[in-house]
């Protein structure tokens, strides 16, 4: 929507420009108007708008005194100055102060319709420029979160000669050595919270520490996420001091907020030359955490879903079997109950992970076992009903078909671990690493091997533009699909097509 701001003191002259101008030839969608700049400023507070008509003199606030408030307060907004005094120095302060046209009343129609659209006009460049300057900085932020992934997966070693050449093949200018502000944060989610619940909540964690982390540092920051539950936030340009504040900031946002707890690491100074032992360092801070944190009850679901996963529930049995065995008749009439509502957690958050459907075959626990034999059999039948189900769950050959197929059907879109999994209804770390496990690739190997492989076919079949080519493959920078291809291929992609080209007939 394009709108046209109209400023002056006397109602007349707004009156007069209104009807002098046919708006709907400029494509003005709104026409608004204020009696003074104070009143202007209200507007501008409120609603973006791309061309200030304006007189100078006014009561209260005059047109250079708006002009030095916009300059900061709303910088993209165009300006026309209408004025009836032809002072030179007041012109030339308008003019550096942003103003595109500088006209004397009494003004023609036509020359008041030349002036706003000169502005117009120029609005609609410089938004352009904005737009090209914002799409950049997203696809250097998307190609830098990339990079540090690569790095902390280990997919490129850790020598500052490798960290280099690999940043210059994703046009990245990055120092490796430059001082980084790390932090892991670690969201406390209920063991038995169901993973669809667990997800949502840890993208909305991560959505308020990105925007404090952001708000904390002065150069660029990446949040990478580790496993379900922490991610590790990077930042440069960061003071340790500031970084050394931001767990107190984030623990009170997310307690006011999402009502939820999380921990976060004491802020570690490293570089991406080190950012791999930072990791690791920052691992052990969570892994001891978790033995601090979790209760009995916690403990016991992950480690028994991790052995359910693992299709090792005989593993299960005997350790409750012989839990049991230990205990007398008394303290394992009490110990049942717990156990079995413990089991049932850990059953229900396996099925579910595995995106199996709701576990209507388990049976529930009684209020009282009668006997040890009845209760391990009531766990015998329900770990079996589980693999049963587990069994039938989405096989995994047919999860990498359709991860395959997803990425196919979105190969000119942004493609990452989350929406991935999304598509498949699975948890993102352990879709990479079941399609890591099973095609020998990770997900990105495979996803750029995709798209070279599409390159390759359609700049030796077609003549498509190489930029139009670059997007249609999902790559939002230019020069970066050309580095890429070069350093594959060993040519540019126009090389490549002049050596390729299939000749018609």
């Amino acid at each position: 929507m394009t709108t046209v701001l109209i400023v002056d003191d006397e109602a007349l002259a707004i009156q007069a420009i209104r009807r002098s101008v046919n708006w709907e030839n400029l494509d003005v969608d709104r026409v608004l108007d204020a009696a003074n700049g104070v009143e202007a400023q209200k507007i501008l507070r409120r609603e973006p708008v791309q061309v200030l008509v304006c007189d100078l003199e006014m009561p209260r606030m005059s047109g250079i005194e708006l002009l030095e408030w916009m300059k900061t307060s709303c910088p993209d907004t165009e300006a026309v100055i209408l004025t009836c005094h032809e002072s030179f120095p007041m012109a030339q302060k308008a003019m550096e102060l942003g103003c595109v046209e500088y006209v004397l009343k009494p003004i023609a129609p036509a020359e008041l319709t030349a002036s706003i659209r000169h502005a117009l006009n120029l609005w609609k460049t410089q938004e352009s420029m904005r737009g090209t300057r914002r799409a950049y900085e997203n696809g250097r932020s998307l190609r830098r979160d990339q990079y540090l992934q690569d790095v902390l997966e280990k997919n490129i070693l850790s020598t500052a000669e490798s960290l280099f050449n690999c940043a210059q093949k994703y046009d990245l200018e990055l120092d490796v050595s430059a001082p980084l502000q790390v932090v892991r944060v670690l969201v406390q989610m209920p063991a038995a919270l169901p993973q669809s619940e667990q997800e949502l909540l840890g993208y909305g964690v991560c959505n308020i520490a990105k925007e404090l982390w952001d708000k904390t540092g002065t150069g660029w920051t990446s949040l990478q996420r580790r496993s379900g539950q922490s991610f590790l936030l990077i930042s440069a340009g960061m003071e340790p001091a500031a970084a050394a504040h931001f767990g107190e900031e984030l623990g009170l946002a997310c307690k006011t907020m999402l009502k939820q707890s999380v921990k976060v690491s004491p802020a570690v100074s490293s570089s991406i030359l080190g950012l791999c032992s930072t990791a690791d360092a920052l691992e052990q801070w969570e892994t001891s955490l978790h033995k601090e944190s979790q209760s009995p009850e916690e403990a016991r679901i992950r480690h028994w879903k991790t052995l359910l996963l693992q299709e090792d529930a005989q593993a299960v049995q005997a350790e409750i079997t012989t839990e049991l065995n230990r205990l007398s008749l008394k303290a394992a009439q009490e110990r049942m109950q717990w156990i079995a509502q413990t089991l049932t957690q850990a059953l229900h958050c396996t099925l579910q992970e595995r995106g199996c459907p709701e576990a209507t075959e388990l049976v529930e626990a009684k209020p009282v076992f009668e006997s040890l034999p009845q209760f391990l059999s009531w766990v015998q039948g329900n770990l079996a009903r589980t693999e049963r189900l587990l069994r039938h769950s989405p096989g995994e050959e047919q999860v990498i078909r359709r991860i395959k197929e997803y990425i196919e059907l979105n190969i000119h879109q942004e493609l990452t671990r989350e929406n991935i999994a999304a598509a498949v209804y699975l948890n993102p770390d352990y879709t990479a690493r079941l399609f890591k496990r099973k095609t020998g690739q990770s997900l990105n190997d495979y996803i750029q091997n995709k798209r070279i492989n599409l390159a390759r076919q359609l700049l030796a079949g077609t003549d498509m533009p190489v930029g139009d080519l670059a997007v249609a493959l999902g790559y939002s920078s230019f020069s970066h699909f050309t580095k890429l291809f070069k350093s594959i291929e060993g040519v540019t992609p126009s090389d490549y097509r002049k050596q390729h080209a299939r000749m018609p007939g």
